[in-house]
């Protein structure tokens, strides 16, 4: 009942600090931050392109995405090093299977961005997320950030208690936890 109570706050809140913040006269140029885009990926060759693309697309580009194959046993390897082998914007690692923990480490070991975006290998990005992530840490006392995921495959009962489940246990308690400028 707090949670349910809090996030509806927390959501007036926001939409009024960013009412205000598209209100103030834009700062000073600020350097652009660059960004490093981590995808760990195992047995994802029918959908890996897709997710890399929307990366590709974004608006303002992205310095690179780091692509980890966890030891897939299908051709997610092969998929990424046909289509991206010779993209610059792209790096490719490949490690023994060790879990999505450590696909991820070590693409954050390799990341050279400022600031680092983690995603599935089965996400797609609209072509702002990207910025949307980052636009938080103009204020120095942000170390992190989450987005919002949604499920976009609403085709089955399954899939949509998947998307009321992300709507409770993200949204709502990350509202109310914003209110309290607490984490978990």
């Amino acid at each position: 009942m707090i949670l349910a109570v809090a996030a509806p706050l927390q959501a007036r809140r926001a939409r009024a600090r960013q009412t205000v913040a598209r209100a103030a006269p834009a700062a000073a140029a600020a350097p652009a931050i660059t960004v490093s885009a981590v995808v760990p990926a195992y047995n994802e060759e029918k959908v890996i392109t897709r997710t890399v693309d929307s990366l590709l697309a974004q608006e303002p580009p992205i310095l690179e995405v780091v692509c980890v194959d966890d030891g897939s046993t299908d051709g997610t390897l092969q998929v990424l090093q046909r289509s991206y082998g010779q993209d610059p914007r792209v790096r490719i690692l490949a490690k023994s299977n060790g879990g999505k923990s450590s696909a991820l480490n070590l693409g954050f070991a390799e990341a050279r961005g400022e600031v680092v975006v983690a995603l599935d290998s089965d996400t797609i990005f609209t072509k702002e997320t990207v910025a949307e992530l980052c636009a938080p840490f103009e204020d120095p006392r942000v170390a992190a950030v989450a987005g919002n995921a949604k499920v976009g495959n609403r085709v089955n009962l399954l899939t949509r208690w998947q998307a009321l489940e992300y709507v409770t246990a993200q949204n709502l308690e990350r509202r109310a936890w914003d209110l309290a400028s607490a984490v978990p």
